[in-house]
């Protein structure tokens, strides 16, 4: 949530002829605003040291980190390369005035660091929640790219062939679902000539997925939230 860290006008000069100055005293709900934003932050800093120490130990198990997906963990030690080194990063995806909290993984490349985000959390009904716990699957390549128009998007690819793009807008409950298209790569060995379907069972071929979803997320796919 992004409050100002002062208070602003919290002292105010009264003057009048030769009367004494007085003190306002803050609001109560600048004051609640202000404590909200304190405990999301302090709720924020448990996750990213939770993932921080869960990425230590070669033993993990949940009971010892409640707040860690251990799908996202898993996903940030194979893509980091074996050196592990997580990354957070605390953002306003959609613009509510209530910041995210992004976990991810970074590791050294040709072109200077690469940080890859495996988990996002946020606020949900007043609790902070992982709004990628339920569409990041175990044992699979997923990726998560943010773009600029409140929109995340999720590729995922499975062992099996199995291959899905699907297009989520950030709501105050959560994600919401605009676009799904998926693909089994077994389909054909002439990669144009498989077919993408959506949840209507609606057909694409491969060169008009770009389009569908720059449609859906509003703008250009170079457009990136995140670097």
């Amino acid at each position: 949530m992004k409050i100002s860290l002062y208070l602003i006008a919290s002292l105010l000069f009264l003057t009048a002829c030769s009367s004494p100055t007085k003190t306002s005293q803050p609001s109560s709900s600048t004051t609640e605003q202000s404590q909200e934003s304190e405990s999301l932050d302090k709720d924020y800093q448990d996750i990213v040291s939770q993932y921080e120490k869960a990425i230590q130990v070669t033993d993990f198990k949940e009971s010892d980190f409640p707040l860690v997906n251990p799908v996202s963990l898993d996903m940030a030690r194979r893509y980091s390369g074996g050196n592990v080194k997580m990354a957070s990063k605390v953002l306003d995806l959609n613009q509510d005035q209530q910041d995210e909290l992004l976990i991810g993984t970074t590791s050294s490349t040709g072109d200077g660091d690469l940080t890859v985000y495996v988990a996002i959390y946020g606020l949900v009904d007043g609790k902070v929640v992982d709004l990628t716990k339920d569409i990041l699957e175990k044992d699979t390549d997923s990726f998560l790219t943010l773009y600029k128009n409140n929109r995340l998007r999720l590729d995922q690819a499975s062992s099996d062939g199995k291959m899905v793009n699907v297009v989520y807008e950030l709501t105050a409950s959560g994600l919401k679902e605009l676009l799904y298209l998926t693909l089994d790569a077994n389909q054909s060995s002439d990669v144009d000539d498989i077919l993408i379907t959506d949840r209507d069972g609606k057909t694409y071929r491969k060169t008009e997925v770009d389009s569908k979803l720059a449609e859906v997320i509003g703008h250009p796919l170079d457009e990136q939230l995140l670097d």
